[in-house]
């Protein structure tokens, strides 16, 4: 929302990281920066009463609305369940237009490290969720599949999980290229597990009792 016209407005889509999180904390943060480490916290709520469904099904909108007043409203809507908090946002302090240079110039400086963070940390949590959704398709199909394609896809689970694993414990010296494109193949290669889930579960919802005609 820099050197917009107020009032103005922007929204964010964002999701749970974990199976039957009933609650996302909304950390809002102002800055140049990629990193919210690196920018100045302003407010931080809750939106709880999320209904328990899996890692990354949620849909929450985040609306961030500076009204003619210059003060910044921030609301957070899960679009499934209709659950909706907000928070009126006022810095306790304005910024000097030192302050202000300042930010800007180390957005500049440190522009190339902060987009290979952010990249890396969107990587691996993306990643995280795939090597989860297949890890528990693979554990309801392993007996429908081969093998040798079994065996490939635990080895290519257990290398993004390395990779991942290195990545959050050192973003800055972590491949990004390499996350990305074993990502890919590791997206490439389940399609045939998908397949092989969804025919089963087909299958199981065909011979299951309560699917049964009536006589």
């Amino acid at each position: 929302m820099r050197n917009s016209a107020i009032p103005s407005r922007a929204t964010e889509m964002f999701t749970t990281s974990k199976d039957n999180q009933t609650g996302v904390l909304i950390h809002v943060a102002q800055g140049e920066r990629e990193m919210v480490a690196d920018c100045r916290s302003i407010a931080r709520f809750e939106l709880r009463g999320l209904p328990a469904m899996p890692a990354g099904i949620a849909q929450v909108q985040v609306e961030f609305l500076v009204d003619a007043n210059g003060v910044l409203n921030v609301s957070a809507v899960e679009r499934r369940s209709g659950m909706r908090a907000s928070i009126q946002a006022s810095p306790s302090y304005g910024l000097t237009s030192a302050e202000v240079e300042r930010m800007e110039r180390d957005s500049v400086t440190h522009a190339r490290s902060d987009m290979h963070r952010h990249r890396v940390t969107d990587l691996a949590v993306n990643a995280r969720l795939d090597v989860k959704w297949i890890g528990e398709a693979l554990a309801r199909t392993h007996a429908a599949l081969e093998p040798a394609y079994v065996q490939e896809l635990q080895e290519m689970l257990r290398t993004i999980e390395s990779m991942c694993a290195q990545a959050e414990s050192d973003p800055m010296a972590a491949d990004a290229d390499a996350l990305h494109k074993a990502k890919e193949q590791l997206d490439r290669q389940s399609v045939h597990l998908h397949e092989t889930s969804i025919a089963q579960s087909l299958r199981e919802m065909r011979v299951s009792p309560t699917n049964k005609p009536s006589a």
